[in-house]
């Protein structure tokens, strides 16, 4: 055996030798990958009628992929008694089918556009294709779109109705899957004669299941009946919402000083009824309470002066979230009593309008939100006199301990700009602490000429439809029209300039307010639309939606 000795110093001559020649060299591996994978084939070939029932499918792709979101993107329909086992070899994807194949029978499978490659670049749309083990191919198709929010995956399931059943999507695996694409459109092809419920979800925690809790739900407005092997059915537009079904759940209570106790849950909340406080000495009087003005998971409550070190225990049977759902029955909260009175300041937490706020309505009004109850004892005189401010006439009152409301009275002038300032020192909290800063609004009120107009049609309805415009930048706008049964014009008036999204709704109840409806028991959504273009508002100017917004049925079929 020769044994090679190299000493430090000829290692360190060499790597010396070594940097003095390297030369700058560019990067390895050419430019980034950014081109969508596709699928180039597959087996069964698209439409193969006459399919060996006991067959595996196979799909090629266009570049190597991220096999686990590819596994995570591939439905058959229908659906296997148990899960396809998946192989693969290279690019081509083996999906064992667990049982043989019904016997004239169309199957559907589905690449969601979900599915990326190495470079984690989606495919662009869902891909599908069909074959039939019979000697025909069924030839329906039900087409749509979802509304696409966040980053969640979106998720369209079918359910043939044939048999009488009302699904449950929370419990019930559907018939049918597939996604949209990156726009929100999506087709379900291939689809037999029958009627059929869709339903879409964002699926928020990635099990590709619907869970109620988490996920935003989109319920369809009615089921469809595809009635001939050839028939394109519009499903029409689905919006997701979210559900709350489950009642808020208490978190903490201290005693910030010897007149309030500070409530936290883990979501807005508010109270339904008194709270009754009470300890082993009886019953402390509540003076009122109140949800904090920037976090309206928190809730206050007034007392009178606590006894330091006292046990209290708190009623919590009167809260709700904002959806009605109520705590657990009988929850309770426990605090110790504070002997230490309030001495921090009270803050302005905001106010409506914003300062500098434009286009500000002639009507409204002025709102003040404070980080803590206010002493309401507060006189008219609010309003300081000086050469650069104004001083409005109208009425004060307050809402809520810590939310004071000045309506004018006359109007604002349209195309005024206002600088109206609260006189320092006069607003103090309950217990006399002054606010530090000066308060003041600084605001223009809207000119008719600063304004535009949206006009356009809606299609033939025996009900009422809503038309709305909602602004793409903040504040977000929201304007809305009535068009009344039978009649097909609108006219959306006094928008401020800007870009709008367009929508609309059937609204069967008449309330005004969409309804998402239920999917299990299942009430049907009210039927709506987007319009499919922004449309840009100029001051002085009508601006015309050059397509009708047509909603649910109104679509040509």
């Amino acid at each position: 055996m020769q044994i090679h000795i190299r000493t430090q110093s000829a290692v360190l001559t060499a790597l010396i030798l070594f940097s003095g020649c390297a030369r700058p060299m560019p990067p390895p591996g050419g430019p980034p990958d950014r081109t969508a994978p596709v699928v180039e084939w597959t087996y069964p070939g698209p439409d193969s009628v006459g399919v060996d029932p006991q067959l595996n499918i196979k799909v090629r792709f266009s570049e190597s992929m991220d096999r686990g979101s590819v596994e995570r993107a591939v439905f058959v329909s229908p659906r296997f008694s148990s899960e396809p086992k998946l192989k693969w070899q290279g690019r081509e994807l083996e999906i064992e089918t667990p049982e043989v194949l019904r016997k004239d029978r169309t199957y559907l499978v589905t690449i969601g556009s979900g599915s990326s490659d190495e470079s984690r670049n989606r495919m662009g749309s869902s891909y599908s294709f069909a074959f039939s083990t019979g000697p025909r191919l069924s030839k329906g198709e039900i087409r749509g779109s979802i509304h696409l929010k966040g980053g969640a995956q979106a998720f369209l399931w079918v359910y043939d109705l044939s048999e009488g059943t009302s699904p449950d999507p929370s419990f019930d695996p559907p018939d049918y899957v597939t996604q949209p694409g990156q726009v929100g459109q999506f087709q379900i092809p291939r689809i037999g004669t029958g009627r059929y419920r869709v339903f879409g979800f964002l699926d928020n925690n990635r099990d590709q299941l619907f869970t109620p809790a988490t996920d935003d739900l989109a319920v369809p407005s009615e089921d469809l009946t595809v009635s001939s092997e050839e028939e394109a059915v519009e499903l029409g537009f689905l919006k997701p919402a979210l559900r709350d079904t489950t009642g808020p759940v208490f978190l903490s209570a201290r005693t910030p000083d010897s007149g309030q106790i500070l409530l936290r849950f883990n979501e807005p909340v508010k109270m339904t009824r008194p709270v009754g406080v009470s300890s082993a000495s009886g019953i402390l009087n509540v003076l009122g309470t109140y949800t904090d003005a920037a976090n309206s998971s928190q809730v206050w409550i007034l007392t009178a002066p606590q006894v330091a070190g006292e046990a209290y225990q708190i009623d919590l049977s009167g809260v709700v979230d904002l959806a009605g759902n109520s705590l657990v029955p009988g929850e309770s909260a426990k605090v110790r009593g504070e002997g230490e009175p309030d001495r921090r300041m009270p803050e302005v937490v905001s106010t409506v309008p914003e300062l500098g706020e434009k286009y500000v309505s002639p009507k409204a009004t002025l709102i003040m939100n404070f980080s803590e109850a206010m002493d309401v004892q507060t006189c008219d005189d609010l309003w300081l006199r000086s050469d650069t401010t104004r001083v409005p006439d109208g009425k004060l009152h307050w809402s809520s301990p810590n939310q004071l409301v000045f309506e004018p009275r006359p109007a604002w002038e349209a195309g005024e700009t206002y600088h109206v300032q609260v006189i320092p020192g006069i607003l103090t909290d309950i217990s006399g602490n002054a606010l530090p800063d000066s308060l003041h609004f600084r605001f223009t009120v809207t000119s008719p000429k600063d304004l535009g107009e949206v006009t356009g049609t809606v299609g033939h309805s025996q009900v009422q439809t809503v038309v709305q415009a909602r602004q793409i930048a903040y504040p977000f706008r929201l304007y809305q029209t009535i068009v009344a049964p039978v009649d097909t014009l609108f006219a959306l008036n006094g928008l401020v300039p800007g870009k709008y999204q367009i929508s609309g709704f059937l609204d069967k109840d008449g309330n005004g307010i969409w309804e998402m409806g239920s999917g299990f028991p299942f009430v049907p959504s009210e039927p709506l639309a987007d319009y499919p273009d922004t449309l840009e508002v100029r001051a002085r100017w009508a601006t015309a939606a050059e397509e009708p917004v047509l909603i649910g049925s109104q679509f040509e079929r």
